[in-house]
């Protein structure tokens, strides 16, 4: 298992009433606990608040998703590394994606800290 690497895995709800499986993205692996970022294909219903920290991937086809998908880039998911141990991904983030997702993050994240300095 790897960093980039999307495998389909059992994605807690954000208010701990279940989970779900769906495909996720690998961010970082470790011994106890993987890092995760869901893979939704639900997007034209969410708040324009919500769709900002979405990345739509470009080449999700090549990525070994089934149909046009985005990263949910709110949150990082830790789930336990063991569940995932035996499974074979499904696919592979393309670079052109990695790089997106990336400048997403940091744009997201510049943000917020320019919001935090205008609250001060």
């Amino acid at each position: 298992m790897e960093p980039l690497e999307i495998y389909i895995a059992d994605v807690p709800y954000d208010d701990n009433a279940g989970e779900k499986w769906r495909p996720a993205l690998i961010l970082t692996v470790g011994a106890l606990e993987t890092g995760i970022l869901k893979i939704t294909s639900q997007y034209a219903d969410k708040s324009e608040e919500i769709q900002a920290l979405y990345y739509p991937i470009q080449d999700w086809q090549a990525a070994g998703l089934k149909k046009a998908s985005y990263i949910d880039t709110h949150k990082m998911y830790q789930i336990p590394t063991n569940v995932l141990q035996n499974k074979q991904p499904i696919g592979h983030l393309q670079t052109l994606d990695a790089v997106g997702l990336s400048r997403l993050v940091r744009q997201n994240a510049q943000h917020r800290a320019e919001e935090r300095v205008v609250e001060e």
